[in-house]
């Protein structure tokens, strides 16, 4: 239904501006405004200072953590465009064009990342990511920064805190911890899957400790035999951990088990989980997820220099990884 302009009732105009800060149709405070500039400032330093100057993957980062305002002046000035000039329609087509091939060009330079994404059901649901706990940012996307140049390393060489570090902590590993909360009004259910983006003859290396909620998980790409890879290799007895790694923090006490005792000395072995496929690492559930609950993940790959498919023929290959949140449906499906 459409009122006539004769006889519109007489209303006092509401003064309009191009330069309100706006971030999701909301106008910020002059505080928030304050707040994302600072936030976005560190973000760009540390971003230089890990070697990445592109402008294209700082607005993709800050837009990716919430840091960003809505193009309030340009899009006022297209509005406006389309309403009062319908000649530069085509022009307006033409740079949306522009910005929907940006677009594809900034997910394609996300492989190599590592990405947790938040499905859009599970938002809307009221679940929302952060790197840190207070949830000063949340957000239904985030992504760690690359490792880059990493070496073969021994399990005994993540740090016993792993699970204590907030966001993306790299070393000669990949490291990356944050949270999910469910800030909606009514209990739901979700699942979780992480995987690789691509086939990648580095994943044949890589092994993946994975803690939910402070509980760890080992995993890697079963042998030639189709059976549980193992540190050190079964068959070899003549070696052994005296300390197993992180054993305290295993959510399964069997992924450690003894390979001999001599007198005082015990040496140990680390059994992973197999991954489920080539390009899934592993997935699971929350059922009945009550409102302001918060689970907490820390993701770390690292190539385990005693795997035996650890060769020089991996130099230079990359690899990109991802965690999927959705929401279960009633028959118990993901979205």
């Amino acid at each position: 239904m459409r009122m006539d302009e004769h006889n519109k009732p007489n209303k006092p105009k509401k003064k309009r501006t191009f330069f309100q800060k706006k971030r999701g149709g909301v106008v910020l405070t002059p505080e928030q405004v304050k707040e994302i500039k600072a936030e976005r400032k560190k973000l760009r330093a540390e971003l230089r200072k890990n070697g990445e100057k592109s402008r294209k993957e700082f607005e993709l980062t800050a837009s990716s953590l919430g840091l960003y305002f809505d193009g309030n002046k340009m899009g006022a000035m297209l509005k406006w465009f389309l309403v009062n000039n319908g000649l530069k329609v085509l022009a307006l087509l033409m740079a949306l064009l522009l910005l929907i091939m940006w677009g594809f060009s900034a997910i394609a330079d996300l492989k190599g990342h590592f990405t947790i994404n938040l499905s859009d059901e599970l938002f809307e649901e009221g679940f929302s990511l952060s790197e840190d706990i207070s949830f000063k940012i949340p957000t239904s996307r985030l992504f760690g920064t690359p490792a880059i140049n990493v070496p073969c390393i021994s399990i005994v060489d993540i740090p016993k805190n792993i699970n204590e570090f907030t966001g993306t902590h790299n070393a000669s590993h990949f490291g990356y911890t944050f949270y999910l909360r469910n800030e909606g009004k009514t209990e739901a259910d979700y699942q979780w899957e992480l995987s690789f983006t691509s086939k990648s003859e580095l994943s044949k290396a890589v092994w993946v400790m994975l803690f939910v909620d402070g509980d760890m998980t080992i995993y890697a790409q079963a042998d030639k035999d189709g059976k549980p890879a193992t540190l050190p290799e079964r068959g070899n007895d003549t070696v052994g951990y005296l300390e197993p790694p992180l054993r305290e923090l295993a959510a399964d006490k069997t992924q450690y088990e003894i390979i001999t005792q001599h007198n005082t000395m015990t040496y140990w072995r680390v059994v992973s989980k197999p991954f489920i496929s080539d390009t899934v690492v592993a997935g699971g559930e929350f059922r009945d997820v009550q409102p302001k609950t918060i689970h907490k993940y820390t993701v770390v790959l690292w190539i385990e220099g005693d795997d035996p498919d650890c060769t020089d023929e991996l130099i230079g290959t990359s690899l990109g990884l991802e965690l999927s949140i959705a929401m279960i449906d009633e028959k118990g499906e993901g979205e």
